[in-house]
């Protein structure tokens, strides 16, 4: 009985914190990933001063590693001897500023954030997206392009656009949260929300990121379906919301884009050229399955063979690394991003699916394209695998009719 008092009075004690250097760091991460002048997915210099921010925290408050983590140190040891060995590219620096995003991500993955500081990153991130999709809507409705045949916009900052399938990639796991908060919290939030996911639906038609539109819909079924105790009627808001979603951009598009336009949105063709690069690429993978060809060697073939990267974070796993390196990968992820306690997977994985399906269809592997999901989920997972993830949007007997994991 002491022992369960201990525990309790443990996680209680955790969960009335207030905001610390770690949190005021993974906000300036959140700010950061997507407030940058690079075109597509930021660089390590970028993120240099939260994660400057996590390491002074871990070092004051001597955090202890979570060993999970470390296994991402294995992967990147990996690619080091899979790139020096290779006979497809030469060893370039940016394996050390993968190793840098390594150690952020092990620092981070070994904190234990409390509900408030989660709330808070929330806030900071469904903001931010705001901020975002503001500025693709408002350069849409001027005619403000960033691809005036396609009639397509985007995020435009520091004088140019950002590429789209990268901006949206930020803005779709804000949404899903987003949307997942309006059934927990207090009206007048509800409001605020509802105009923010409002924006953000005109946005994702706005940006054309069919990557984006599908990472939506797949959490939205996937929230609906795991999601068994959630009340019929509100399954069924969301199921409306759904179809709504698909008529309006249906709309939206057959009244605003050209026959070109269509004709990509739909169908991939040499204006993307997914497929066919993707092709090349499996063909390497098929040449080099089992230790890959070396960091960045996917890229470099697809690039000979077709002048496009992979348009791929995964298939660029899988080219440099081979099936063991991706293995290794997937073991990093499931331990440190998915785990949770079993109530709370209805949560945890729609949020999974916003952050990882857009990262099929863009490059990004040594950015925070790929390491802000990686941190993000690990921070949630660390939170779930005791908590329910309900307690971070409200507190109260109402959450519990709702939803009854919040007991």
């Amino acid at each position: 009985m002491q022992t369960k008092r201990t525990k309790n009075s443990r996680i209680i004690k955790r969960n009335t914190g207030v905001l610390s250097l770690k949190t005021i760091g993974m906000a300036l991460f959140i700010i950061l990933s997507i407030y940058n002048n690079a075109s597509w997915g930021a660089s390590f210099i970028y993120v240099s001063v939260p994660a400057a921010c996590f390491l002074l925290y871990a070092l004051i408050h001597s955090i202890r590693i979570k060993p999970s983590a470390t296994l991402i140190f294995v992967l990147w040891f990996y690619y080091f001897c899979a790139t020096l060995l290779s006979q497809y590219v030469e060893f370039e620096r940016d394996i050390f500023s993968f190793l840098a995003f390594c150690v952020t991500f092990v620092i981070v993955a070994s904190f234990d954030f409390n509900r408030k500081e989660i709330a808070f990153l929330f806030f900071v991130y469904i903001f931010v997206s705001a901020t975002v999709v503001i500025n693709i809507d408002f350069n849409w409705i001027i005619g403000h392009y960033s691809q005036d045949w396609l009639k397509r916009s985007s995020f435009y900052i520091f004088g140019k656009f950002r590429d789209g399938n990268y901006v949206m990639a930020f803005v779709t796991p804000a949404t899903i949260i987003a949307i997942i908060s309006l059934f927990y919290v207090k009206f007048r939030i509800k409001i605020i929300l509802l105009i923010y996911v409002a924006l953000a639906a005109v946005a994702f038609i706005a940006a054309s990121s069919r990557a984006a539109i599908l990472a939506l819909l797949l959490s939205l079924i996937a929230f609906i379906i795991l999601n068994t105790k959630l009340e019929f009627v509100y399954k069924i808001i969301l199921v409306l919301f759904i179809s709504a979603l698909i008529l309006f951009g249906y709309w939206l598009i057959k009244n605003n884009y050209n026959d070109y336009a269509l004709e990509r949105f739909f169908h991939d063709d040499d204006g993307s050229g997914r497929l066919k690069t993707w092709k090349y690429a499996m063909d390497f993978f098929r040449e080099n399955w089992l230790f890959g060809g070396g960091y960045n060697s996917g890229s470099a073939i697809t690039m000979v063979e077709r002048g496009y990267a992979t348009h791929s974070v995964f298939i660029d796993i899988i080219c440099d690394a081979g099936v063991i390196g991706a293995g290794i990968f997937i073991v990093v992820i499931v331990l440190n991003c998915l785990k949770c306690k079993m109530s709370n997977i209805g949560f945890i994985y729609p949020v999974a699916i916003a952050f990882f399906v857009p990262l099929f269809f863009i490059n990004g592997f040594n950015t925070t394209t790929l390491f802000f999901p990686l941190m993000m989920l690990a921070i949630l997972s660390n939170y779930c695998c005791e908590t329910s993830f309900v307690r971070i949007f409200r507190r109260g007997r109402r959450i519990i009719r709702i939803y009854p994991y919040g007991r």
